[in-house]
């Protein structure tokens, strides 16, 4: 719960930490634009969001690493990359259209921005797959955005020159974290299909005359007779002129 807690407060303060910064260090009038603009590129985490609330019980079932998870999740970052590369790029285009539709023309100068936190916007969306991942495997990399917040709060202390800028280092930050979040990730997938795949060949090596019987002793009160009936069953079983390879389940 504790990770749970901390690694989405990472990830909701990584989303606004930069129109935090803009009320700071700028005038009450552009870091109103600047919010605006920021509002307008939001539009792409729509997606992201609706994923990640279907997802997101696949991946904690099977502590993110079983094959349903790893195929749910690659099905989700497929769709993510794809519905965020090409909502960014609409917002981009159309920042104009966007601005006037949702702001007004006061509200023109904000259209610079859009672009880049549109592309930040869509880095994120993949991010919030990689901290719900994590956490349905329980893993501190859940943790990232914060480092990430960190990084934008040095950075744009020591560069905001104009709104352009500050958004420029939002999406190069969000891309950088992405990457922090996604590797361990990635290999942590990679490492759960490699270790199924040595299982499936270890079980592969059985000819089937291995596997030529199998006897299931049932019982609720085993008694004083249990132990001796089950040596009586191994003894015969070892008399038998087949291979015999024997199997414990309790």
């Amino acid at each position: 719960m504790l990770l749970s807690v901390a690694s989405l407060a990472s990830y909701t303060t990584f989303i606004g930490v930069d129109t935090f910064l803009a009320r700071h260090f700028f005038s009450a009038t552009v870091a109103g634009r600047y919010a605006a603009g920021a509002v307008a590129a939001h539009i792409a985490l729509f997606v992201p969001g609706a994923i990640v609330t279907i997802a997101f019980p696949h991946w904690a079932s099977g502590r993110g690493t079983s094959v349903e998870s790893r195929r749910v999740f690659i099905q989700a970052l497929k769709i993510t990359t794809f519905v965020g590369i090409l909502t960014a790029g609409t917002l981009t285009v159309f920042s104009s259209l966007v601005v006037h539709v949702l702001f007004g023309s006061k509200y023109i100068s904000t259209i610079s921005i859009v672009g880049p936190l549109a592309f930040a916007s869509a880095a994120i969306g993949i991010l919030s797959l990689f901290v719900y991942l994590h956490l349905a495997r329980r893993s501190l990399v859940a943790l990232t955005p914060w480092l990430g917040v960190g990084l934008a709060i040095i950075l744009i202390s020591l560069r905001h020159q104009s709104m352009t800028s500050v958004a420029v280092i939002m999406l190069i930050i969000s891309v950088l974290t992405v990457f922090a979040t996604g590797i361990p990730a990635l290999i942590a997938l990679a490492r759960a299909s490699s270790h199924e795949a040595e299982i499936g060949e270890t079980l592969g090596e059985l000819s089937p005359a291995d596997l030529d019987l199998t006897l299931v002793v049932p019982f609720y009160d085993r008694g004083t007779h249990f132990g001796s009936h089950i040596g009586d069953v191994v003894e015969t079983l070892s008399k038998s002129e087949s291979r015999t390879k024997l199997l414990w389940f309790r």
